[in-house]
């Protein structure tokens, strides 16, 4: 039976962050003074997946792991390991700056992680460093590099469009992404950090359209490109997804719609009937398809929330 919410939208989508932490500071994201949850406000990794195995009892079938950075959180080859091993799980993939796969890609392989999506918005190692502050680009490369080599498929490239980002830019990373031979998915900026660092303007005054960019584009080959438009084009009447923060809040939409704090469910090892409360709460907060983004909340910073 399909898990689904009050507008009639099945949810088998659980996006899980496991760590708030990251090893960059992309402007998008984070200021570059982020402060941390405290450890004791992490779930840990048995109490993530009693949480996720209670959704997947309710109909999920699909995992994503995010962050912040979720390769900076030791042991999480193990944490895929037990997820692909639970009943019910048809996927679970990763969603990754690409900074420590060389490290990890053929372990994640190993334990059946299915595919990575890595993030990547310019190909200028100056750029990139100015970015993220402080990040280097040729790791990111040798991190594609090496998801391809270990066989995870498909390698997604994802690109945050902005008004600053340069046709050369976009160009180079469609290029990049033929050559070898993964996807590329350029994003939105979504209105969701409360102030940009580092760039003294408005989202308002970053923000472009998938469409202004395609429009650049005419005539070239984008068979393999994906253009990503939550904003301009919003495709909330398709959202199959709920969202579990590293600190035990299931949120029912990325931008609004609430949250179930089951932290102390988890914590406290209650009976899974309260959980499986939670996640219905939480799917009765889901919003009507909606495309105001002027309504949503500004937060501190997108790792927070898992992206």
């Amino acid at each position: 039976m399909a898990y689904a919410d009050r507008f009639g939208r099945t949810i088998s989508y659980l996006r899980v962050s496991v760590t708030d932490r990251c090893n960059l500071r992309c402007w998008y994201c984070m200021p570059e003074d982020a402060r941390w949850l405290s450890r004791s406000d992490i779930l840990t990794y048995e109490e993530l997946l009693r949480v996720v195995s209670v959704g997947v009892e309710l109909g999920i079938s699909k995992i994503r792991l995010t962050g912040g950075e979720p390769l900076v959180r030791k042991g999480l080859t193990s944490f895929v390991s037990a997820l692909v091993r639970t009943r019910g799980v048809r996927e679970v993939a990763l969603t990754t700056n690409g900074v420590l796969l060389t490290q990890y890609a053929a372990e994640l392989k190993a334990a059946g992680l299915s595919r990575v999506n890595i993030s990547i918005d310019t190909l200028d190692s100056a750029r990139y460093e100015r970015l993220t502050c402080g990040g280097r680009l040729s790791d990111v490369i040798a991190g594609i590099e090496a998801a391809i080599a270990a066989g995870l498929r498909p390698v997604k490239l994802n690109s945050v469009l902005h008004r600053g980002a340069c046709m050369d830019d976009i160009r180079a990373l469609i290029e990049f992404a033929r050559s070898k031979g993964t996807a590329l998915r350029f994003i939105e900026l979504m209105p969701l950090l409360d102030l940009e660092p580092r760039l003294d303007r408005r989202w308002e005054d970053q923000f472009i359209s998938a469409d202004e960019i395609k429009a650049r584009l005419d005539g070239e080959s984008l068979g393999h490109v994906e253009f990503l438009s939550p904003v301009s084009r919003p495709f909330c009447d398709t959202c199959n997804r709920l969202r579990l923060t590293a600190d035990g809040k299931l949120l029912a939409c990325l931008s609004r719609g609430g949250s179930v704090d089951v932290k102390e469910l988890v914590k406290n090892g209650t009976d899974n009937q309260l959980l499986v409360r939670a996640f219905n709460k939480c799917l009765a907060l889901k919003p009507e398809p909606w495309n105001a983004w002027g309504e949503s909340a500004r937060v501190a910073r997108v790792s927070a929330i898992g992206g």
